[in-house]
């Protein structure tokens, strides 16, 4: 299945599509770009997967982080303490639309599928995208809005950065008390070899979203803008 996003953006520059209050105290003034999986039957299977994992092992952790209506890939991030900081970080996001978004996303169809791991501790699905003359496109987003945000100061010099892969969190390791490592259970990746046909999809990579740290009674991250293959 695959499913073609239509959206509407601000024609305006740098006006946000968000009335929250970007700037609450619980937000923590963390901003990032994630890119969002609306591809229904990948949704449906999400949920019936997260639900049989339960039944393996109750304690996992599936938090709204993941959810199966909070679906997406997690990218850049940032710390904006300021309205002029946010506003700097939207003229990096409108060049960025302009500039390098249309070839980096023009026919790309991203494949949802196969599963992995990080340390035991994060089971996800794989991210692939395919139609493009880069080997995995949603890297080199992450590589040209990073180095776009670096130039800008809106990324600390000395901030610590992880290597990007994009993934879609299904799980984490039950929570431990003490020091007592913390890893998925074999029976969880037991029943995940018997489901490996399912939880997989494809969507067009049409969009990319800048959002602000979503509130306890928020399901997904306000969108402050949306980045648009026109």
């Amino acid at each position: 299945l695959m499913l073609r996003l239509v959206c509407c953006a601000s024609f305006i520059s740098f006006v946000m599509e968000t009335s929250v209050d970007i700037h609450h105290k619980d937000r923590k003034h963390i901003f990032f770009v994630e890119w969002r999986v609306t591809c229904p039957l990948f949704i449906q299977e999400m949920e019936i997967l997260q639900q049989e994992l339960l039944k393996v092992e109750p304690q996992l952790q599936v938090l709204q982080s993941c959810a199966s209506n909070n679906i997406h890939v997690s990218m850049n991030e940032l710390t904006l303490h300021t309205e002029e900081q946010v506003q700097k970080a939207l003229e990096v996001i409108d060049e960025f639309e302009k500039t390098d978004f249309p070839s980096l996303a023009s026919g790309v169809t991203m494949k949802l599928g196969g599963f992995g791991h990080f340390n035991k501790k994060v089971l996800y699905v794989k991210v692939v995208g395919e139609g493009s003359i880069h080997n995995d496109p949603l890297s080199e987003m992450f590589n040209a809005l990073q180095k776009r945000f670096s130039e800008a100061n809106l990324t600390p010099p000395n901030a610590k950065q992880r290597a990007f892969q994009a993934h879609i969190t299904v799980c984490k390791a039950p929570p431990v008390k003490g020091k007592a490592k913390s890893v998925i259970p074999k029976a969880v990746f037991d029943k995940v070899k018997e489901v490996q046909a399912q939880c997989k999809g494809e969507q067009y990579l049409t969009e990319l979203v800048f959002c602000v740290k979503r509130l306890r009674d928020e399901d997904t991250p306000p969108v402050v803008r949306t980045i648009v293959l026109r």
